[in-house]
């Protein structure tokens, strides 16, 4: 028997969402608890509000909602709002977000998973350099359920039709030279920064510019070094901007230019945390984390996760990666973690088992970065990967200080749900 407490959750700055959680009586050592918490990108900021399905909505491009655990359907969804017009651009007004048609946090992990896989495993047709603890060769992912990916193979594939062989293998190095890619929109200026790296340089690309009336925006110049200019189009069906498609070009010695295609996104994400009761008396790691997740859920608590925020990045025929971004609030300070790492999975399968990066964490106080002793993330060992649909969902094991993680008793369990943000097309 299990029982669900539905309840609003005040996430600071932004709208109230609707959390929940769930506590499985049959198995009285085991809290599932579910927070959805919402993403708040410092650069885009704007608002998300959400409303009723209209029979003029466009259909949905991906799954829905399941109406039952497996069911999947496919025009359910909730519509985007209505596109941002040229002259709203004009007054300098940040485009409004976007109702996601796909917010998978009415589902359990396993019923998550078992609805992606019900639609196919992608095909994976780029292989890595990293190895699974089994030694099988894993493959760059997807990120989403749209079909940009696809679209922009289409796209390439017609353009490599009218070029030569030569020109084709420089495009396909370029696309393997791309490291991790991210941007950001500053709306009150209407400036935009494009970043990302590639082999060769030292430290990451970064490149401004200013968005168009289009959603567009142009950086750099081939002319000068490093001779890199890269055009960027926001293609979030509403006119917003969580998804972009970037065209990198890069002049080259004896005025040849090689080309290649990203897809850049940064999207509000619903967390799923699976682990043992928290002890009334007990301290460890564990226990923390699940508190944690209690407090958020409820919306009150000494420590309580109030953002969150999943960034991740494809190159067409390249490298994929992921950020997600943790925003935790306690006793007046927030403290930033960071976990990342490449988008993989072997062929035909989502699970696999790597290791993840911490990033650099950063404790703030109104705005400034602060020393604090006691952190949340001091109490982490390692984060693995454990389970990629390609589709934006994936699943991690934290596993705390002192913890043995073989053993599931001592580990936690994080599935990351996408809220995906529709797209049109190319």
């Amino acid at each position: 028997m299990s029982f669900e407490i539905l309840g609003d959750v005040d996430v600071v700055g932004i709208a109230p969402q609707i959390g929940m959680w769930r506590q499985n009586v049959t198995h009285k050592n085991l809290w599932r608890s579910l927070m959805m918490v919402m993403l708040l990108s410092t650069s885009l900021s704007a608002g998300c509000t959400k409303k009723n399905s209209s029979p003029s909505a466009p259909p949905a491009a991906g799954p829905s909602v399941p109406k039952e655990p497996t069911e999947l359907d496919a025009q359910g969804g909730t519509p985007a709002q209505e596109p941002v017009t040229e002259a709203g651009v004009a007054r300098d007004k940040a485009p409004r977000d976007v109702v996601v048609y796909y917010d998978p946090s009415g589902l359990t992990p396993e019923q998550l998973f078992e609805a992606s896989q019900k639609l196919g495993i992608p095909a994976l047709d780029v292989e890595s350099d990293i190895r699974g603890a089994d030694a099988q060769p894993l493959f760059y992912t997807g990120a989403s359920v749209d079909q940009l990916r696809e679209l922009l193979r289409v796209r390439m594939a017609a353009e490599e039709a009218q070029s030569t062989p030569e020109q084709r293998e420089a495009n396909r190095q370029l696309a393997r030279d791309i490291g991790v890619a991210g941007f950001d929109v500053d709306w009150n200026r209407r400036r935009a920064s494009l970043r990302f790296h590639l082999q060769g340089q030292n430290g990451p690309i970064e490149m401004r510019g200013r968005v168009d009336a289009n959603m567009s925006f142009r950086v750099g110049r081939a002319e000068v070094w490093p001779h890199i200019e890269a055009e960027a189009q926001c293609v979030d069906l509403s006119g917003g901007c969580r998804n972009v498609v970037v065209k990198v070009r890069e002049a080259m010695q004896g005025g040849a230019v090689r080309t290649a295609y990203i897809i850049a996104r940064q999207t509000k994400a619903v967390l799923t945390f699976e682990g043992q009761t928290p002890h009334a008396t007990r301290q460890t790691g564990a226990d923390r984390w699940m508190r944690m997740a209690i407090h958020s859920e409820q919306g009150s608590g000494d420590e309580r996760m109030i953002q969150a925020n999943l960034a991740t990045s494809e190159t067409v025929g390249g490298a994929s990666s992921f950020g997600l971004s943790m925003r935790v609030r306690r006793a007046g300070s927030d403290e930033l973690i960071g976990i990342s790492g490449p988008l993989v999975a072997p062929r035909g399968s989502m699970d696999l088992n790597i290791g993840l990066n911490l990033s650099p964490t950063v404790t703030t106080i109104d705005g400034r970065v602060v020393q604090v002793e006691g952190r949340l993330v001091d109490t982490l060992r390692e984060v693995r990967l454990v389970r990629n649909d390609s589709r934006g969902n994936l699943q991690l094991v934290i596993v705390p200080q002192g913890a043995d993680a073989q053993v599931a008793a001592e580990v936690i369990r994080v599935t990351v749900a996408r809220q995906q943000v529709p797209t049109r097309g190319l």
